[in-house]
């Protein structure tokens, strides 16, 4: 088991991860730290879960390899339930209705879902959200709820190399 932290020394809402391009560098100084680490590594999995980590994840995937996996676990108007149940209430309520105007599509949403090879969604309505509003194709998509019971899920066998383990490395 080896373990590599970096620490991301600002606050997620401030400068440099408020701009993409000071993200975009940020990252850039973490892969060339890493990428020794990495040389003789073979299939990799980077796995994250955290929406803007996939900037970090889609720069390591092109400087070293592997395959990008991103970890939804809550749809992401969720906390508004714990601030303002009515506005949760409604968002929701226009989900159900296919009225997506009113649902945050921010930005880095958008980047995390096309970059990603695959995507783990811990519920089907979570699933339809990133399917509707960000027209990500279904394929790329898989439910797997929290307390699974059986991982026979297809996510990693489209990864399989000869050599038959993995290297995974999870961000968030």
């Amino acid at each position: 088991f080896k373990e590599i932290i970096v620490r991301v020394p600002f606050e997620v809402s401030s400068l440099p991860f408020k701009e993409l391009y000071w993200q975009k560098k940020y990252f850039k100084v973490i892969v060339d730290i890493l990428i020794p680490y990495f040389t003789k590594l073979v299939n990799i999995i980077w796995h994250i879960q955290e929406l803007f980590l996939c900037g970090l994840a889609n720069e390591l995937k092109s400087a070293i390899g592997g395959n990008t996996i991103l970890h939804l676990h809550i749809l992401p108007w969720k906390f508004t339930f714990e601030r303002n149940e009515q506005l949760f209430n409604r968002l929701y309520s226009d989900f159900l209705i296919e009225k997506y105007d009113s649902i945050s599509k921010n930005t880095i949403e958008k980047i995390a879902y096309k970059l990603s090879d695959k995507i783990i969604c811990v519920s089907h309505s979570a699933k339809q959200y990133i399917t509707s509003v960000f027209k990500i194709e279904p394929e790329k998509i898989v439910v797997i709820f929290n307390g699974l019971m059986n991982f026979n899920t297809g996510i990693l066998h489209s990864y399989e190399k000869e050599s038959g383990y993995y290297s995974l490395w999870n961000m968030g």
